[in-house]
């Protein structure tokens, strides 16, 4: 096989029913024609699942997917994606998530993870150093993202692995249920924690230190560094979002009459002030945070001390937390907000 610029080189199949693992080399048909990731996943799916299986069922496959710029010093280049059939639409699911998983991932040799089956009794996966095990999670089972997050990294004794996992949500088989991971970062859109909960696979945790391989390292450099300024200087709004995050796009919206507001019958919410990203660096704000790669540090983390939403420190809330959580049911508490943020990444 060629040399794969860009990628470990390998995908990890993992049956659940059987507990069989699989180490593949990545098939260069699908990688030149498709790239990685989302190109990849979509073509393994087309390829593998019937139609008209259940989403729920042992039959559907679920895919950790990165691409050849994942894990690199791309700006951005912290990203992973997830990817199923939808038990929420019935159709294609993908699903992003930032933080440091991807990269983790790739670090660990693989590029994908493909899952499959249905596992007897609750377990979880730790991927490392080209290395796989499937390990018992029935003492996680019912445990929250935080909680999960905490006993697995303590239980691997690896502080700095990084946990994809799914919360009572998921569990539940709630249709729109998330993957979180790195505690505070969601794979949110489709379902995809819902799939992982009939599989009966709390989380996927992993860490790695491969290097990934790069065609021309001093020109790549240069057009990290060209694309970085690039983006710093040409991405809309971005003077706002790196000193507030995405919630500072609430009052640039609201202002624009683009502000999701009473479900929809309106795009301008007159007390935006309140739930702004002014606002949550005046009051709550913690600290900024950043993925991995990323420049801007986007990233929020937050607190409520006291009071009845108190809430500990935790990542968020973004603009669409505010959005759908405060102007689009005209709701203009900020505190009450954070803590319904904190909520809904707990649960998954």
């Amino acid at each position: 096989m060629k040399q794969l610029f860009g990628y470990a080189g390998k995908d990890l199949r993992v049956n659940l029913t059987n507990k069989k693992m699989l180490r593949q080399t990545l098939r260069e048909d699908i990688v030149d024609k498709f790239i990685g990731c989302v190109g990849y996943a979509a073509r393994v799916l087309w390829e593998e699942l019937k139609p008209g299986i259940d989403p729920l069922g042992p039959q559907n496959k679920l895919i950790f997917a990165t691409g050849p710029l994942t894990g690199t010093l791309c700006p951005c280049s912290g990203s992973h994606e997830i990817c199923t059939k939808s038990p929420l639409t019935g159709a294609w699911a993908e699903s992003h998530s930032g933080g440091f998983f991807g990269p983790k991932l790739k670090f660990s040799g693989f590029d994908f993870v493909i899952l499959e089956g249905r596992a007897e009794k609750p377990v979880y996966l730790w991927v490392h150093d080209g290395e796989a095990e499937i390990r018992d999670a029935k003492e996680l089972w019912g445990k929250t993202v935080h909680e999960t997050t905490e006993v697995v990294l303590e239980e691997i004794g690896d502080p700095e692995a990084s946990v994809a996992c799914i919360g009572p949500a998921g569990e539940k088989l709630v249709r729109f249920a998330a993957v979180m991971n790195d505690r505070d970062n969601a794979a949110a859109r489709c379902g995809t924690g819902a799939v992982m909960g009939s599989k009966k696979i709390k989380a996927v945790v992993t860490n790695g230190i491969q290097e990934i391989p790069i065609a021309q390292p001093e020109e790549f450099d240069k057009a990290v560094t060209e694309a970085d300024e690039a983006l710093k200087k040409n991405m809309p709004n971005i003077h706002t979002i790196i000193p507030l995050g995405t919630i500072g796009l609430v009052n640039i919206y609201n202002g624009q009459g683009a502000l999701p507001t009473k479900y929809g019958h309106t795009a301008y919410f007159e007390n935006a002030e309140k739930i702004s990203g002014e606002t949550l660096a005046n009051t709550f704000l913690v600290k900024r945070r950043a993925c991995f790669g990323c420049s801007m540090g986007c990233d929020r983390y937050s607190e409520v001390k006291s009071g009845p939403w108190a809430t500990p420190p935790h990542q968020g809330p973004e603009y669409e937390t505010v959005a759908m959580l405060g102007s689009l049911c005209l709701h203009d508490n900020l505190e009450a907000i954070i803590r319904a943020n904190y909520l809904c990444n707990n649960m998954g």
